[in-house]
C-alpha cells in the first residue's frame, strides 16, 4: 500500500528578517527584487518607506521589520523586495534575504502558536529539518494602507 501524501495546500515563499525564518504564501507574489531606493511618498504612514516604478506599475514599498515589528537593531539591512499583486494594486514588502519556495501542508501548521505573536499577519509556524518558519501573509496589512 502506497501512503497518502499530505495534502499540500500552496507554495511559500522563505526569507528572512531579524534573525527569524518567515514563509509568505507564493500565490500573490508577483516578483522577488534587489533593492532599489524607493521615492518618498510626502504624508504616508512610517511603514511605508516610497513608491517604485515597476515596468509601469507603481509598488508601494513597506517596511518588512515595520511590520513584523522588528527592532532595526536585530535586522539586517532588507536587501529583497517581495512584490506583492493584490487587489488595491501592488505592494512591495521590504525583506532581508529570500531563500527558497517551499510547499506549505495543513498537517504541519500550528495554527495555534499564532496567538503568541502579536502580529495579525502570521497565521501560525511550521517546523521543518529542525528549522522554525513562522508563517505569514501580508495581504490584509497592505491592502489596510489604501
Amino acid at each position: 500500500m502506497v501512503p497518502v501524501m499530505a495534502q499540500v495546500l500552496e507554495q511559500g515563499i522563505c526569507f528572512r528578517m531579524g534573525g527569524e525564518n518567515y514563509l509568505h504564501p507564493i500565490n500573490n507574489v508577483k516578483e522577488v527584487l534587489p533593492y532599489e531606493e524607493p521615492n518618498p511618498v510626502i504624508g504616508a504612514p512610517a511603514c511605508v518607506e516610497g513608491m517604485i516604478e515597476l515596468r509601469g506599475n507603481l509598488v508601494t514599498v513597506v517596511y518588512g521589520s515595520s511590520i513584523l515589528d522588528v527592532s532595526l537593531d536585530d535586522a539586517a539591512e532588507e536587501g529583497h523586495i517581495l512584490v506583492l499583486d493584490l487587489p488595491e494594486g501592488y505592494f512591495g514588502v521590504r525583506v532581508e534575504g529570500v531563500e527558497n519556495v517551499m510547499s506549505i501542508n495543513n498537517e504541519e501548521v500550528d495554527r495555534q502558536s499564532a496567538q503568541y505573536y502579536p502580529h495579525d499577519c502570521i497565521q501560525g509556524t511550521i517546523e521543518r529539518q529542525g528549522d522554525l518558519y513562522i508563517l505569514v501573509d501580508f495581504t490584509d496589512y497592505c491592502n489596510s494602507l489604501e
